[in-house]
């Protein structure tokens, strides 16, 4: 992949703030791969991020663009940065800190490109500090991961999802066809709802690794889940109303995590969420076993006619030797 055609652009919104553009972008700095370009985004009210970039390594800084957007359209700068970014594939940075190997990874899993690329993102807890003089945040306890080992739509629904939409690689050629546009109704969801329609559509390739690190200031919350669990319930219809099959997934971090916050019963909207969710899981379950069943039977065949065609083999040599 040439440096005019980088393998994956990252989506930076400036309105994160200073402190976490810089160190996200000092994250992609130290990247082992260098097939990738930042698109740094910045709407009307956003800082200015011009004098930050100058602080960049040059290495990095050859791949630093600046898009400047009004910010109008449904789903806020997302939109026209997608159009304009060049990566083969997306990855959407809103304050992560990328592992060095994030690129890489994805390179390596890529395949034919047409599938979305996920790796697991870690989380930790943070406190604001000053070092030198400088804003900066600290942590206050070791990061932790959320989530399951295996994507599941739980994940990203629901008024308290048990991971974040990030560690995602999105493949740039399924956002071209109408996938951008969001449902006014879901709000808040717009996102989410990106995110779930592209995952149906190309399924989830595994990176096997943690990909980043998300940092949330005590006391403030992440503010990724969803507003309220009919938000949930309408993005959770629209998908089966469109039949889109998710892939496999778990429940049970999501519901021991209910549990532990002895909020008591849920709501009827969660708990029907939860059950369609978990029929849609079983059914895959299913299909899987299934053609398990069946390449165990197709080995058992293939071994048959190999004895066979062993046998004939004697067969023949004897009669040669007649």
């Amino acid at each position: 992949m040439t440096e005019s055609a980088p393998f994956l652009t990252f989506l930076v919104p400036a309105a994160i703030g200073p402190d976490q553009l810089r160190e996200g972008l000092l994250s992609l700095a130290a990247q082992t791969s260098t097939s990738f370009e930042a698109l740094v985004v910045r709407g009307p009210g956003d800082p200015d991020p011009d004098a930050l970039l100058a602080e960049v390594p040059p290495t990095l800084g050859s791949r630093l663009r600046v898009l400047v957007v009004d910010d109008d359209a449904p789903l806020g700068w997302l939109e026209p940065a997608v159009a304009q970014a060049r990566g083969r594939y997306l990855a959407i940075s809103e304050g992560l800190t990328w592992f060095a190997h994030f690129v890489e990874s994805c390179q390596l899993h890529a395949g034919d490109g047409s599938t979305t690329l996920r790796g697991l993102v870690l989380h930790q807890a943070v406190e604001a500090a000053s070092v030198g003089g400088l804003s900066g945040v600290r942590g206050v306890r070791a990061p932790v991961r959320r989530g399951g080992d295996a994507f599941s739509v739980l994940e990203h629904l629901g008024p308290r999802p048990a991971a974040s939409r990030h560690g995602f690689a999105l493949p740039r050629a399924v956002l071209g066809d109408g996938a951008l546009r969001p449902d006014p109704e879901l709000g808040t969801a717009a996102l989410r709802d990106l995110l779930l329609r592209v995952v149906a559509r190309t399924g989830v390739t595994e990176l096997g690794e943690v990909v980043a690190l998300s940092c949330e200031l005590e006391g403030t919350g992440t503010g990724l889940g969803l507003e309220r669990d009919e938000d949930a319930a309408r993005l959770l219809a629209k998908v089966d109303a469109a039949g889109w099959q998710l892939p496999a997934g778990s429940i049970a971090p999501l519901v021991a995590d209910t549990q532990r916050e002895g909020e008591g019963a849920t709501t009827a909207e969660t708990a029907q969420l939860r059950h369609l969710v978990e029929l849609k899981d079983n059914h895959i379950a299913n299909i899987e076993a299934q053609l398990a069943a069946l390449e165990q039977r197709v080995a058992r065949l293939q071994a048959t006619v190999e004895k066979k065609d062993a046998t004939v083999q004697r067969l023949r040599a004897k009669l040669g030797r007649g």
